[in-house]
């Protein structure tokens, strides 16, 4: 029977739809997770809702993190503080991006089945899918990188520019949007800048360059009134370590990221046959891209552009900083490979080579076994079902202690932003003084009521704070504890600390 052109053009978004919907529900995880990242979004997205601005939990001005995300989030905010709804919501940016992909790869004269193999490879690509899970602004980004280039597409080519047309609107504010979603996605600004320059699109790449400096004041002004940092990763920039992270992108990162066949350990060197595969997946990639026609320069920058920008950061975080350039690498893997069969197919047998034997490369992802949890969507799905760790227990329970005390009350822990959006008790974090004098001096400008001895591992707890805390039990008393692992909640007598520096300050 042969399909009409409505349904024909309606089937791969419906199973693009019906894949998201099965696999957003098998490895979708309710669990608000123990990184400290996706708490201070919420923290902040709840401060704009509540009209208190854009502050942390003290109602301090805030600059942790640019506020495109938290701002995506607070219409949903003002409905329900629900974090699940949150998760969802990421996830829907995740589908959405997906869905404007495979019309990009339709627009730039791709197979329609490619395509679908392309948006349907993205969807199960295991790490792509672990952040888009949690409250992570990861997922927005990638919305509104495929959002611009969608609009991008609807432009007139050459160095014709409709000032006018809501195309070109739509370019610029989504392609802007994405740095104050993620300060990383400066990486992608700067790659359409550059490639309209080399496209000799100079009206376009004026107007990108000044609509950009022209929204990023406000942000800069902002900080510059409050006294705030303009971005915090500026003191994370460091260039001693740039070929160990370059390698570790290329020959890592790629295989363990894009239809993931083997397990990567990061703390070893990768084996010949992982280097072989490495490089041959990175042909592909940019062999991919160059099959494409009007956004293969700007895709081929944002690659070259976000290696150059993690590798020169102390904290590349392995995977975590691809991400964003991640469905676009699955993507051009897929049209690579394919264009490189269907050659080899029409040489040798004079046939094409279908795009559906893509398919098999789908098999790894979602079903091979793998210790690590965030490997496959199989281990996706056990990971959502399982109970927190049993450190990450013992320290909400310690923190239902303190919660008890008062809303009133400042809490010092390693992760306080966790317990204020568990708990509701506002906190801060104990700077790692290396002195007792520093450590309790410290505490004292913070205003800090209680302390949380916490038990998640970390060598200066054990090490520096505990022996403090027990040196000095006139202005640090244990009020409770949990078991395996022991969490202490300790109260801090600020009158008596700070006698004792002064009784210090005078024996100097």
């Amino acid at each position: 029977m042969k399909l009409s052109p409505v349904i024909k053009k309606c089937i791969y978004p419906a199973g693009l739809a019906l894949l998201a919907l099965l696999v957003f529900a098998y490895i979708f995880d309710p669990k608000i997770d123990s990184n400290g990242d996706n708490c201070h979004y919420y923290i902040l997205a709840s401060s704009l809702a509540a009209g208190n601005g854009y502050t942390d939990m003290l109602g301090n001005p805030s600059a942790l993190f640019p506020p495109g995300y938290p701002l995506l989030m607070v219409p949903l905010r003002i409905v329900t503080d629900s974090i699940v709804a949150q998760k969802v919501l990421n996830l829907l940016f995740l589908f959405a991006s997906v869905l404007l992909l495979f019309s990009i790869l339709l627009a730039e004269g791709l197979k329609p089945a490619l395509a679908f193999i392309a948006g349907a490879a993205v969807l199960v690509t295991p790490h792509l899918l672990e952040f888009s899970t949690m409250m992570m602004s990861e997922a927005s980004c990638i919305f509104f990188i495929t959002l611009s280039l969608w609009a991008f597409l609807h432009l007139p080519a050459g160095n014709r520019v409709e000032w006018r047309s809501p195309w070109l609107l739509l370019f610029l504010f989504a392609t802007i949007y994405t740095f104050y979603i993620r300060t990383q996605a400066i990486a992608f600004v700067a790659a359409f800048v550059v490639a309209l320059l080399l496209s000799q699109r100079w009206r376009l790449g004026l107007a990108l360059s000044g609509t950009f400096v022209a929204a990023l004041l406000p942000w800069v002004l902002r900080n510059a009134f409050w006294g705030l940092e303009q971005s915090r990763y500026v003191n994370q920039v460091d260039f001693s370590q740039v070929l160990k992270i370059v390698h570790m992108l290329l020959a890592q990162v790629i295989p363990d990221s894009i239809i993931p066949f083997f397990r990567v350990r990061y703390d070893y060197m990768p084996s010949p046959l992982l280097y072989v595969i490495a490089f041959a997946m990175l042909l592909l990639i940019i062999y991919g891209f160059c099959c494409l026609k009007r956004v293969r320069l700007p895709l081929i920058l944002l690659f070259v552009g976000n290696v150059a920008l993690v590798s020169i950061m102390d904290s590349p975080s392995y995977y975590r900083y691809m991400i964003i350039v991640m469905p676009f690498l699955t993507a051009a893997l897929l049209v690579g490979l394919w264009s490189v069969c269907d050659a080899l197919c029409r040489k040798v047998s004079k046939k094409a080579f279908s795009p559906w034997f893509l398919l098999m490369l789908f098999a790894p992802t979602l079903f091979f076994y793998n210790d690590d949890s965030n490997h496959t969507v199989w281990g996706l799905h056990r990971f959502a079902v399982a109970d927190n760790p049993v450190a990450v227990n013992a320290f909400l329970a310690i923190g239902e202690a303190a919660a008890q005390k008062g809303s009133g009350c400042i809490v010092a822990s390693r992760k306080p932003e966790l317990l204020f959006v568990s708990k509701g008790v506002r906190g801060v974090r104990y700077k790692e003084g290396v002195t007792n004098v520093q450590i309790v001096s410290d505490l004292l400008v913070d205003n800090v009521d209680y302390i949380i001895l916490e038990n998640f591992g970390f060598r200066y707890t054990h090490e520096v704070l505990y022996p403090c805390l027990k040196e000095h039990p006139l202005f640090f008393e244990a009020l409770s504890y949990t078991s395996a692992p022991v969490n202490v909640l300790f109260r801090f007598n600020k009158e008596r600390a700070r006698q004792w520096l002064s009784e210090l300050e005078c024996e100097k």
